[in-house]
């Protein structure tokens, strides 16, 4: 098995766990969800301070354990606003051993592994 971040938008927060081998080892919930992302008007601040948290959280991963390698996003809509966020940041502080960081974007009300898409595939 592998380890696995999942960070899933919510209307009032956002939800980010750290699944290694099956075991939830990390997880924390950001107070920035749809509500304030659209007062926002979906800004570039807003932007900051929603990917401050996410981040954070991958700090805090990387003092357990290599960050994760495979992240499932789950969002109900705006999917490509988020997706540019996590394309555009580089990942330097953190090590990978040169494994590909894989997003892949679930449908938060998606039942189905069909419906799941990978986003992008981009080096560390």
């Amino acid at each position: 098995m592998s380890n696995v971040l999942r960070i899933d938008v919510g209307e009032e927060k956002t939800k980010v766990v750290y699944i290694d081998n099956g075991s939830k080892m990390f997880s924390f919930v950001s107070p920035i969800g749809y509500r304030v992302l659209r007062a926002e008007r979906f800004s570039h601040s807003s932007a900051n301070t929603w990917f401050s948290y996410i981040i954070w959280c991958l700090h805090s991963i990387s003092y357990i354990d290599r960050i994760p390698t495979v992240w499932h996003l789950l969002c109900k809509e705006n999917a490509l606003w988020f997706s540019h966020i996590i394309e555009n940041y580089h990942y330097t502080q953190f090590y990978t051993g040169g494994k590909k960081i894989h997003v892949i974007l679930q449908k938060a009300d998606s039942k189905y592994e069909r419906h799941q898409k990978i986003l992008s595939q981009f080096k560390i």
